[in-house]
């Protein structure tokens, strides 16, 4: 009858592990469907947000790490997998971060980004975390109807051609924010936008929200006549309720922005990413 005992207790207790390590099995599922289809990718990335009221699971594959993008890290299947959510909501039914090392320094065997930047574009697919652990494939984010209704109007932004690309850049592409950066260089303007799961609260100037969705401002000393008085400017307590963190200078290029140059009659020329691979938004910050 003790040993009965002593095996019911010893199954109940391994019942109550995760079989997969930090990883439901529902994950891992996914996860290994995402590297027999890429299984080039040294770093898978699991990034974890809810955008529009829609609960979803972004998995990112990738040459090398962003130091930023992890809240936790494991070695899974030869790879290294990290993951980064951008609120606080509890996935531990989905993922168990007490279950991953923590980042504080380099990664054995795989390559931090900022010392091994190279130009590739990644693969990613979009799942969306249903009953805390359910995930189901999005093969068209149209499909999940956010409520992308933008103005047409000004709404800080002076040129209406700028303002149309915005507008189309947020209807086609979620996420948490948007940077939207202003350079200036060889007497040229340049603006550069991209969307972001966080900002730099040191080196920010403001921010303003474009029908809801959050567009944080760099470089609006470069911004000429673009802009109107109508943004947020630099607060202490920084943006409410969005993760920041200090902003590598490597990092301006990853991921790629869209670069545009502003021409003198006001009109746009987009840059491919080779055109605008070597203009660097360094000097974007605004220096306060």
């Amino acid at each position: 009858m003790k040993k009965i005992l002593t095996f019911a207790f010893v199954a109940l207790l391994t019942s109550c592990l995760p079989k997969h390590g930090a990883l439901s099995l529902s994950l891992s599922t996914v996860v290994d469907s995402f590297i027999s289809k890429h299984p080039s990718w040294d770093v898978i990335e699991l990034i974890a947000s809810k955008l529009d009221g829609h609960d979803l699971l972004f998995i990112v594959g990738e040459p090398t790490y962003f130091p930023e993008f992890i809240d936790g890290y494991c070695i899974y299947k030869n790879r290294l997998l990290t993951y980064y959510q951008t609120d606080s909501l509890d996935r531990s039914s989905l993922i168990d971060t007490t279950y991953m090392q923590r980042y504080n320094g380099d990664i054995e065997n795989y390559k931090d980004t900022y010392k091994f930047p190279c130009n590739s574009e990644p693969s990613q697919e979009i799942y969306v975390i249903k009953n805390n652990n359910e995930l189901v494939l999005v093969d068209d984010s149209v499909k999940l109807k956010f409520n992308r209704k933008l103005t047409k109007g000004n709404n800080v932004i002076k040129n209406k051609e700028l303002n149309e690309f915005i507008n189309s850049y947020i209807y086609n592409k979620i996420d948490v924010l948007y940077e939207l950066r202003f350079c200036i260089k060889d007497s040229k303007q340049y603006v550069m936008f991209r969307s972001m799961p966080f900002y730099d609260k040191e080196k920010y100037d403001g921010y303003f929200y474009r029908n809801g969705y959050l567009i944080v401002l760099y470089g609006a000393d470069h911004s000429g006549e673009l802009l109107d008085s109508t943004w947020i400017k630099k607060e202490k307590i920084g943006i409410p309720s969005v993760r920041y963190t200090s902003i590598n200078e490597t990092l301006w290029n990853f991921p790629f922005p869209e670069k545009i140059e502003i021409l003198p009659d006001g009109h746009l020329k987009r840059l491919s990413i080779e055109e605008g691979f070597f203009i660097r938004d360094n000097n974007s910050y605004s220096q306060k």
